[in-house]
């Protein structure tokens, strides 16, 4: 039985010894597993990012692509831009042609003002001629008017000598 009993031990210890190998071996390769697990899933991640940040710009691109869509879309084609094109022309010689006229209507304008500021000046002269004209006239009316009332107070001499005056004086001024 001590014998039994020692052989029993002893394998026991040997079965100890290899599950503890065993275990040992084991637990490398769990230890293995999860150092890789981890390195998977770390690269996963890492694979993620990649694959957020590739989303995020095709998303981008996207975007991009139908802006320029929409953007070629209100392009004009080529018939388009060919009329445009004739009608600018026809637009640019319509302007130059009323600048031009208008460039004359501007002249004879600045013309026709200078005209009439010369005609102004001469009628203001005029009025200015006229008004002493007829103060004048009016003075002249008055001394006339007191040499008659002298003459008839007057002899016949001196009646003549004022009449002599009177027409001296009619020939000045008149």
């Amino acid at each position: 039985m001590e014998e039994t009993l020692g052989k029993a031990e002893y394998e026991l210890n040997e079965i100890k010894s290899r599950s503890d190998v065993e275990k040992n071996r084991l637990e490398e390769t769990v230890t293995k597993l999860e150092n890789s697990l981890k390195s998977r899933e770390q690269a996963l991640s890492e694979a993620k990012k990649k694959n957020k940040a590739t989303s995020d710009r095709l998303e981008k691109y996207k975007k991009r692509v139908e802006s320029l869509e929409r953007y070629l879309g209100d392009l004009p084609t080529l018939e388009e831009s060919n009329k445009l094109k004739t009608e600018a022309g026809l637009l640019g010689e319509e302007r130059e042609t009323l600048a031009s006229k208008i460039s004359d209507l501007e002249e004879k304008l600045r013309s026709k003002t200078l005209l009439l500021k010369d005609k102004e000046y001469l009628m203001e002269q005029c009025s200015e001629k006229e008004a002493t004209y007829l103060k004048q006239i009016k003075h002249l009316e008055e001394k006339v008017t007191k040499l008659e009332k002298f003459k008839t107070e007057l002899g016949r001499t001196e009646r003549d000598e004022l009449e002599v005056i009177y027409r001296w004086f009619s020939f000045q001024y008149l």
